[in-house]
């Protein structure tokens, strides 16, 4: 068992160690192609948010992009990146037209382009789709889709090992689970699994280093059969973010145990999807009502759930009463910085990526609270249970 010691300044320090170049406090819009027109979306963002990655989408193509400090990169043999590495040096995602990783196959860029093929999962024709990376990029996890529908089998690579299959639920194969979020160590991999092929009840679930798979259940109070998925975890494997169907929503695993953040009705769907390296800051999105779109959400513990806008707002971040956040996709690992897609039609801004970070002032503001309750010990995930 590992003894992880969840101090909030520690765990600052660890996370922007990794990157000599902050992130500059406000708001910054990533900017997307003009020839031909393409709208940007960030998918993932490094430890201390001075580097974003994401796809861009146009009527023809997906190609993928990364940005840092002004400077944007667009990569035409990379289709979706979807992760990167805590020093933005490493990028992944869910397939390459280039000719050193084949369509299909899990691959890692660098961030200057150069692409490795990593291979995929052994005896299988599926292709691969990369989810998540962990802090150094020598662990990679997503999910293989194949012919047959509703297919899907989730993998972790590992450095030196290579592409595994991981189990569903019971042990087994049930041919429709996903991998979606890796601890910083690679330990620890969360995401969804049926309970028998052609079910569409996902259970929640995280597999362990040896990658056993241990269910994570509703809070207490809920119906234990309620379909759900675990989308992203801690850096530190202590909090693990998802959400359930029903009225149950977006949800937080703390050492196991699952404490709801946000209630649907039976027709809406919530989850938390992204969280902090030490899980004190927890992003997520719901719905009110059937005919609202989705509205996004940053919740700590000092200010609890607040909508997106109003949180960069209340916290020193300028945003124009016209601009609207479509989609908040990712926080940075020191919990300071969050990326996602903004238009303000308006002000003549189109579909694009942005990255928000909070100036310092803002950060007793969010962590007052949270860094003296994160101080006190817990048992930590057994990651040889």
């Amino acid at each position: 068992m590992k003894n992880i010691v969840p101090i909030l300044a520690a765990g600052m320090a660890l996370c922007c160690a990794a990157s000599a170049v902050l992130a500059a406090p406000g708001f910054t819009l990533i900017g997307r192609p003009s020839n031909p027109p393409a709208e940007s979306y960030a998918t993932c963002i490094s430890s201390n948010g001075s580097i974003v990655a994401g796809v861009n989408l146009n009527s023809i193509a997906y190609t993928g992009f990364s940005w840092q400090n002004g400077n944007r990169v667009d990569y035409a043999q990379l289709s979706m990146i979807t992760a990167i590495s805590a020093d933005g040096m490493y990028l992944t995602g869910s397939a390459t037209r280039s000719p050193d990783a084949p369509a299909g196959n899990v691959w890692r860029a660098s961030a200057v382009g150069v692409i490795e093929n990593l291979g995929r999962l052994p005896n299988r024709p599926l292709g691969c789709s990369s989810t998540a990376m962990n802090a150094d990029g020598n662990t990679i996890v997503g999910y293989a889709t194949g012919s047959q529908s509703g297919l899907r089998i989730p993998y972790r690579w590992r450095s030196g090992v290579g592409v595994a299959e991981l189990p569903d639920i019971n042990g087994g194969n049930s041919g429709f689970s996903f991998a979606n979020g890796v601890s910083d160590d690679g330990d620890i991999v969360v995401g969804s699994s049926t309970s028998a092929f052609g079910i569409i009840d996902n259970r929640p679930l995280y597999w362990d280093t040896g990658g056993a798979p241990h269910r994570l259940f509703p809070p207490a109070g809920a119906p234990t059969a309620l379909s759900g998925s675990a989308l992203a975890i801690s850096g530190n494997s202590r909090v693990i973010a998802g959400g359930f169907d029903g009225n149950v929503g977006a949800v937080v695993w703390v050492d196991g145990v699952a404490t709801r953040l946000v209630s649907t009705s039976s027709r809406l769907a919530a989850g938390a999807t992204g969280v902090s390296y030490d899980g004190s800051v927890i992003i997520g999105e719901y719905s009110r009502v059937s005919s609202e779109s989705a509205l996004f959400f940053i919740y700590t513990q000092m200010t609890g759930l607040v909508e997106a806008k109003a949180f960069l707002l209340n916290n020193g971040v300028p945003l124009s009463p016209t601009g609207t956040i479509e989609q908040l996709t990712c926080v940075s690992r020191d919990g300071l910085s969050f990326a996602g897609t903004y238009i303000d039609l308006a002000n003549g801004i189109e579909r694009q990526a942005f990255v928000a970070t909070i100036p310092t002032p803002g950060v007793s503001v969010i962590f007052g609270v949270a860094a003296a309750t994160l101080t006190r010990r817990r048992r930590p995930i057994n990651h040889k249970r």
